[in-house]
């Protein structure tokens, strides 16, 4: 199992994933944070095992099952943004 923290850290083949949903309560003072947690396996047996495992331990413990997916990916694209910085220089004529 992979934990992704960023958009880079995800594999750019096949794989399987966890997607959960979190959230931190906050008190009188703070907000409550949303957040979601992405969990990559490149070994789908592996994938089913853990998901299974998470789904029951949010049922045995009256969270909604709804809080959690397991996605199937075939191939991920990505983007190469550029910029391209010319110099420019003002010539003074005197």
């Amino acid at each position: 199992m992979i934990h992704i923290d960023r958009a880079e850290s995800i594999p750019t083949g096949e794989h399987w994933a966890i997607i959960e949903s979190n959230m931190i309560i906050g008190d009188e003072r703070s907000c409550t944070e949303r957040y979601l947690t992405y969990h990559v396996f490149t070994d789908k047996a592996e994938f089913e095992k853990e998901f299974r495992k998470r789904l029951d331990s949010k049922i045995r413990n009256h969270v909604s099952p709804n809080t959690i997916r397991g996605i199937h990916i075939l191939e991920t694209y990505g983007g190469v943004f550029r910029v391209d910085c010319v110099k420019q220089y003002a010539s003074i004529e005197g």
